[in-house]
């Protein structure tokens, strides 16, 4: 394979795939689940605490959301909304508008507001 040709093919897979130790975080992922299935623990972060995850409900909210059902969505986890920006976040390395401080803006809100919904979740769990 000539030279320029292999770097032109580095380059594009770079591209494509990005910083390819992103995705090692799918195999954590799928390990997770099938020790769920195995051993019938629905989320080891509640298993292990006591406590409700800051994601918990986000599966359950994004398919509600899915089928347009926005209020179910909301009840589930109030951030579902942010799926599409971090799957972006994501794909593209931490980059979502091309701004540094932009995007820095975005992720700090989104991490902000999943903080405050954690613990007014937790906060009410309290309550009932």
């Amino acid at each position: 394979m000539p030279k320029n040709l292999k770097n032109q093919c580095r380059v594009l897979l770079k591209k494509l795939v990005g910083n390819p130790y992103k995705w090692l975080i799918f195999p954590f992922y799928v390990i997770g689940l099938i020790a769920s299935k195995l051993t019938g623990i629905g989320c080891v972060w509640k298993e292990l605490t006591g406590y409700i995850c800051p994601g918990c409900g986000f599966t359950r909210a994004t398919l509600a959301a899915l089928r347009l059902d926005f209020a179910e969505a909301f009840g589930w986890h109030p951030m579902f909304w942010c799926l599409p920006i971090l799957a972006v976040f994501f794909l593209r390395d931490g980059i979502f508008t091309g701004k540094k401080n932009v995007d820095i803006a975005v992720f700090a809100v989104i991490a902000v507001g999943f903080f405050v919904s954690w613990a007014a979740r937790l906060r009410l769990s309290y309550m009932y």
